[in-house]
């Protein structure tokens, strides 16, 4: 006898639901550490970056026989060459927008050459000099990535 059995292929919503609430669940916890450690990624190509940064205006000082000095404060990095002879360069301050220039109020603003701006950086209020051979008279900067507080060390010949 031949009969026939109306097989049902597919999914119930039941089950349909219950795999969307669980890949939901995934996504909520896996979700903020993708995003934390991204952004610790980023915090960490900063640092890189701005020890580059320090290390070409470094360069700089050696190259123009001046002594040099860069100005940490909050989220902003500064780097100016001392005077000779009424030598003036506005460029770089004058790219700068009122928030910052009230950070920078100390500063003797004629002679900035570059300026530096971080997202996931930040630094206490230092000062770092440098002869006009290039050598750090200060060696030890403290920042603050992603909250915690770290320092780098110039001038040691591990910078390299």
């Amino acid at each position: 006898m031949l009969y026939s059995r109306n097989l049902q292929t597919g999914f119930t919503l039941i089950e349909l639901m219950i795999v969307m609430s669980i890949v939901a669940l995934l996504m909520g916890l896996v979700g903020p550490l993708t995003i934390k450690s991204y952004e610790k990624a980023k915090a960490v190509e900063e640092s890189l970056s701005f020890k580059n940064w320090v290390i070409a205006n470094s360069y700089r000082s050696f190259a123009t026989g001046r002594e040099g000095t860069f100005i940490l404060n909050k989220s902003t990095a500064t780097f100016s060459l001392q005077t000779q002879d009424g030598y003036k360069k506005r460029e770089a301050f004058d790219q700068l927008d009122e928030d910052t220039l009230l950070e920078l109020s100390e500063v003797d603003e004629d002679n900035i050459l570059a300026i530096s701006n971080y997202e996931f950086l930040s630094f206490e209020p230092q000062e770092i000099t440098v002869n006009s051979y290039g050598i750090f008279m200060t060696s030890e900067v403290r920042i603050l990535v992603a909250g915690k507080s770290k320092s780098i060390t110039f001038g040691s010949a591990t910078d390299e």
